[in-house]
């Protein structure tokens, strides 16, 4: 992973890597990821067992959206506060975002096992484009940051997505201090940012409907798969 010390050099010529990945690399081509599974789903189960392919696609999908749903995070933000984020912030989307990719799939464990695995190595994998980000923040990020999405995400008493807004608008505030830990400095009296909030879940309609496009996907698939004799998960 490049993590260490700022590069202020190279800062002006790159200033958000992971936004500029996800614009050029993914984003655009989410619909066509799409269209490509339903259709080797339709030309592989009918010749046999190929589960295994049509899964791993609809992994590498899944994640193509939690990045997509990053971004989308991280625009309301700089909407939010009108400015540009942190490369670290970018990682604080990154998280949440793949948390909001995981509420579908609450209470399955199948897909814990499997889907989510896969997707917490991804997520790991992208951090490699958070160049500016102090190897401290990152430690805090992937370390403190992920346990405090954990005890939301299992916490059956928890309202959610709402409770993950609340926690990305209170680490941002904390970042715009100047703080390099806000994961491990959080408490009970860091109110949320009410304009931010408000924004975060103002958002939920646009995001939520990109992550249903990837479980009404899945879906798709399954049927496609159990005409077939075959079963690619069992959620549905």
């Amino acid at each position: 992973m490049l993590f260490g010390k700022k590069q202020r050099q190279d800062k002006t010529e790159c200033s958000a890597p992971y936004l500029n990945f996800v614009t050029k690399k993914v984003a655009g081509g989410l619909s066509h990821q799409r269209d490509l599974i339903i259709s080797s789903a339709q030309k592989l189960f009918p010749r046999g067992a190929f589960e295994a392919t049509v899964k791993r696609d609809l992994i590498v999908y899944g994640h193509a959206t939690s990045q997509v749903v990053a971004v989308g995070l991280a625009a309301i933000i700089k909407k939010a506060r009108r400015r540009e984020l942190a490369d670290i912030e970018y990682g604080d989307c990154a998280l949440a975002a793949s948390f909001l990719m995981r509420l579908p799939l609450r209470g399955h464990d199948e897909a814990i096992d499997e889907v989510i695995r896969d997707w917490i190595e991804a997520f790991e994998t992208d951090l490699r484009y958070l160049i500016f980000a102090e190897e401290l923040s990152v430690s805090d990020l992937i370390e403190v940051g992920n346990d405090r999405f954990v005890h939301y995400e299992t916490n059956s008493d928890t309202k959610l997505p709402v409770a993950y807004f609340h926690l990305l608008s209170r680490v941002i505030t904390l970042r715009e201090q100047g703080e390099p830990e806000p994961y491990r400095l959080l408490n009970a009296s860091l109110a949320s940012s009410p304009i931010l909030l408000a924004s975060l879940e103002d958002s939920w309609i646009d995001l939520s409907s990109l992550i249903q496009h990837w479980m009404d996907t899945v879906v798709t698939v399954q049927m496609e798969a159990e005409e077939h004799g075959q079963e690619v998960w069992n959620w549905y």
